[in-house]
């Protein structure tokens, strides 16, 4: 029979989600920031549709982002239900953290561990400050996603257990590939399926081992899959180091996260690799496998129950392992928060029972000192609080992420780069141009810097530096059809319209899906070469890749209305109006209203003449003008086919 859960540790719950609401619910206001939420979601065509087909493409493998083809259909979801806002992927992240913390308790009482225990893992993973970035970060969605299903996994796989149910144990498999799909290290569950077996009953019998044979194949299928689709041929960063250092590379990772979740201080976005001082590494990382001896020796001379003493050391290594980069793959940081989502509960286990075993022997050799049961784990879950209370504000823009980065450190390329770009969109040029100069000065053969300096100095209105910066961005191999675009800007506004139009026709030969290289096009076509009807068809280029595209609209009309096609430059600039309300007020309004007058008063007074003379010819053929003026082709034929008739009629023969 169940015995009902105490009001207590219900309370405790609500009371962990409520603070984790706390925590997290200010960043349904933050934007997108530039470090991949560019790439998986404001600038991905992929997600904008949510169909059948759109699915089974955003399941094939692309060299664009890493494969994790579920985490991209929930971001089509909140494509559709958001219409592209950022606040609804900030919700959808909230709400999985949410679940997640629901379940790492609900599996931890399935584990029959006491209610003190799984209510101090439980709010660890809820509000530890190495959680923020998971949740804060769109891009970040893969680690909710992937231990959302992960801890279903693991609990459906206990439900058949306990039941003998075969429909629990394809449920646990079902779950387990949905985890994969979701992110590829999802491949540790068998371990830890064998963990928690260890945990139960202290061994794993052959029936476990023959249950985990379908999870180790989807293991091992999966994995030896995600290896060949994601080869990409480049030189991972760890390949510039010797086996001796790779090794001391993998101590301080393992160390980084455990230091990190007893004293979350000074955290980041991204941690650089270490720079290599002469032949040698920083003197930290020949510390770390003397940091973690100092840790697991002490322990395992005053243990009791081994298994249950480093079951959660032995859990973190296990999940944290498919990033502790053994395969070497690339990356921008050796570390990162995010990678510890689900790996610290096991982190969080370990704390709590040190925490038990530091009281306890205070009780034994100190027994006058005595502790109140819990308090210092309640004092640590409350400074993870209000750590993370502070830690999730920076991630509320670009901006605000890249200062933080180079606060922590200042010698972090990407850091700059992305900053400088943010800047850029915030209008901040001279800021840019600052980051711009720093990055170029750590790494002068940036191609990227070059690009962003010289839209920097666009907006600063210095073309000419813009142009020459946009030079060496291309020399340097930088060939995006904005660079393009950008320098034939400047060279326009520098009155190079010849430079101008050959670099929107580049930029346009390199992305044919680029919408403003076929509208520049045809302005200066309109505008510098005069000849309004040849512009038409880029006009109509620009419209057919964004038909939101206002300025196309407007330029098309001011085209239209050179060549007399007064209706319709009257519809579409109607359409730009639709876009751009300010435009009512717009002279090219009043201008073609006022043509459009004009030649309905010119027809009514030809149509008076030819009531009173119907012979005559050219006040038909007149007339017949107008109306294509005005569009009426209706009306127009009619009057050709008058005329037509009284010029036979009246011909000589």
């Amino acid at each position: 029979m169940k015995t009902a859960m105490p009001l207590s540790t219900r309370a405790a719950i609500f009371a962990i989600l409520a603070a984790a609401c706390v925590v997290f619910l200010p960043s349904i206001g933050y934007q997108f920031t530039n470090w991949d939420d560019d790439i998986y979601v404001v600038n991905n065509p992929a997600i904008r549709q949510l169909s059948p087909g759109s699915v089974a493409l955003l399941f094939r493998p692309t060299a664009e982002y890493m494969y994790h083809p579920l985490t991209m259909v929930t971001y089509s979801i909140d494509w559709q239900a958001g219409g592209g806002t950022a606040w609804t992927f900030h919700a959808t992240n909230i709400l999985l953290h949410l679940l997640n913390v629901v379940l790492v308790f609900f599996l931890l009482k399935k584990l029959s561990m006491p209610d003190g225990m799984a209510i101090f893992i439980t709010a660890v993973f809820a509000l530890h400050p190495l959680q923020v970035e998971s949740v804060a970060w769109i891009s970040a969605r893969k680690e909710l996603l992937y231990a959302f299903f992960y801890l279903a996994s693991l609990a459906a796989y206990l439900r058949s257990t306990e039941k003998k149910s075969p429909w629990f144990y394809a449920t646990a498999l079902f779950l387990f590939a949905c985890a994969l799909f979701s992110k590829p290290t999802a491949v540790t569950l068998p371990a830890a399926i064998i963990l928690i077996e260890l945990w139960k009953s202290k061994k794993v019998g052959a029936r476990s081992l023959y249950k985990l044979i379908p999870f180790l194949i989807g293991t091992a299928a999966y994995s030896l899959f995600f290896l060949k689709s994601q080869s990409n041929g480049a030189l991972p960063p760890l390949k510039y180091y010797s086996l001796f250092q790779q090794l001391l590379l993998f101590f301080y990772q393992v160390a980084f996260y455990i230091v990190k979740a007893v004293f979350p201080v000074n955290l980041s976005s991204c941690y650089a690799y270490p720079q290599l001082a002469g032949h040698g590494l920083p003197w930290t990382y020949y510390a770390a496998p003397f940091l973690l001896a100092l840790v697991v020796i002490p322990l395992w001379l005053l243990r009791k129950r081994p298994v249950d003493l480093f079951a959660g050391l032995i859990f973190y290594v296990v999940a944290l392992s498919p990033v502790l980069q053994v395969i070497p793959f690339n990356n921008a940081s050796l570390v990162a928060d995010r990678y510890c989502y689900l790996p610290i509960l096991g982190i969080a286990l370990f704390l709590y029972q040190l925490f038990e075993l530091v009281e306890s022997r205070i009780s034994v050799h100190a027994p006058e000192t005595p502790i109140p049961k819990a308090l210092p784990e309640a004092v640590f879950v409350l400074c993870l609080f209000v750590i993370s209370l502070g830690r999730v504000g920076v991630w509320k823009n670009s901006v605000t992420l890249f200062d933080d980065v180079i606060e922590k450190n200042d010698r972090i390329n990407i850091a700059y780069g992305n900053r400088a770009n943010a800047r850029i969109q915030a209008g901040n040029f001279a800021g840019a141009l600052e980051d711009c100069v720093k990055l170029l000065g750590l790494d002068p053969g940036n191609a990227k810097a070059f690009y962003n300096k010289g839209n920097a100095e666009s907006g600063l209105e210095r073309y000419r530096e813009a142009v020459n910066d946009y030079s060496r961005s291309i020399a340097l191999g930088y060939l995006p059809a904005s660079v393009f675009y950008n320098r034939g800007t400047a060279y326009y506004h520098l009155g190079f319209v010849d430079s101008a139009l050959a670099d929107y026709r580049l930029s346009h030969t390199r992305e044919d899906r680029f919408a403003d290289a076929p509208y520049s096009i045809g302005y200066i076509i309109l505008h510098d070469r005069k000849d309004p009807l040849a512009s038409l068809s880029y006009f109509d280029a620009a419209l057919a890749i964004n038909p939101d595209h206002t300025e196309a609209m407007y330029q098309k009309a001011i085209a239209e209305y050179s060549l007399r096609l007064l209706v319709s430059a009257m519809s579409d600039l109607a359409a730009a109006v639709g876009k751009q309300p300010e435009l009512k007020s717009d002279s090219m309004v009043t201008r073609i209203n006022s043509s459009i007058d004009s030649v309905n008063v010119t027809a009514a007074r030809l149509t008076e003449l030819i009531d009173k003379a119907p012979g005559k010819v050219q006040y038909l053929e007149m007339r017949r003008a107008l109306f294509i003026t005005l569009g009426d082709s209706t009306r127009a034929s009619l009057d050709q086919k008058i005329a037509a008739q009284y010029s036979s009629k009246h011909a000589r023969p």
